[in-house]
């Protein structure tokens, strides 16, 4: 595996199984070098979000400046966000020539709210105009788009910029799970058979963080979210059900077989 430097700006998951954790975590088995930038602490498990403590947009940037003025990174990704001043800030620091990954986090696994409603609109204006690839499963479709098909997607690109609109299709209750890769002009659909499991905790944020690793490793896009699908497939498939008394958390550290 080619290694590369990996940046997520998220929320902390005290569980491990989301957030931070899952990024890292994700990053590292691809053979990246992972930094972070944390948004906010959770207090959560598999269960639920007891409580978060965001940090202050001058924290975010004492990060984002400390962690940028010394590392190079080949790929930069995002997920809970929290509020309007912390988009302020990122939206100031990120460096154009680095491949931007935007997750558009707002709601968690449990049903807790990740993304103030008042920074939604801000989320689009300020981030997705500066993003490689916007990754928003289907109630997060909903959200941004109004609804969850290949012509609004292309649309909201058109409208707002972003090169690339991942919909991920988990949340559909199919027995095949597809995810739909989509530009301005075409669109892919790369499916797989669901697996019937309670786990789950964290897939969001595992899928974008893998699709930035294979993105960073220099896979063209359709290759890199097909390899990012095979990952959390793979992960999902091998989770530890017994970790948790929810929705379990996905084994990110199973062994890598084939994968470059």
């Amino acid at each position: 595996m080619k290694h590369f430097n990996f940046l997520t700006i998220a929320g902390s998951d005290s569980g491990g199984g989301a957030g931070i954790q899952a990024d890292i975590k994700t990053a590292t088995m691809l053979g990246g070098y992972a930094s972070s930038v944390i948004t906010a602490l959770t207090s959560q498990n598999t269960s639920q979000v007891l409580s978060i403590f965001p940090a202050s947009a001058e924290f975010v940037a004492d990060q984002l400046q400390a962690v940028l003025s010394d590392i190079s990174f080949d790929v930069i990704k995002s997920g809970m966000l929290l509020n309007a001043e912390i988009i302020d800030v990122i939206s100031n620091y990120l460096p154009k020539q680095v491949p931007y990954i935007l997750d558009p986090v707002m709601i968690s696994k449990s049903g807790a709210k990740l993304l103030n409603d008042n920074a939604i609109q801000k989320l689009i204006d300020k981030l997705v105009c500066c993003s490689y690839v916007l990754t928003p499963n289907l109630p997060e479709m909903i959200v941004l788009c109004g609804d969850t098909t290949v012509k609004s997607a292309q649309e909201f690109l058109q409208n707002h910029g972003g090169e690339y609109l991942l919909i991920k299709g988990g949340h559909a209750q199919e027995e095949m799970v597809t995810d739909i890769l989509v530009s301005k002009k075409d669109s892919q659909h790369i499916t797989l058979p669901r697996i019937h499991t309670k786990a789950g905790h964290g897939t969001g944020c595992t899928m974008a963080s893998a699709l930035a690793s294979f993105i960073a490793q220099g896979h063209q896009i359709n290759d890199a979210v097909v390899l990012a699908k095979n990952y959390v497939y793979e992960a999902l498939k091998n989770a530890d059900t017994t970790i948790g008394k929810g929705s379990n958390p996905l084994k990110h550290n199973f062994i890598l077989k084939e994968f470059p």
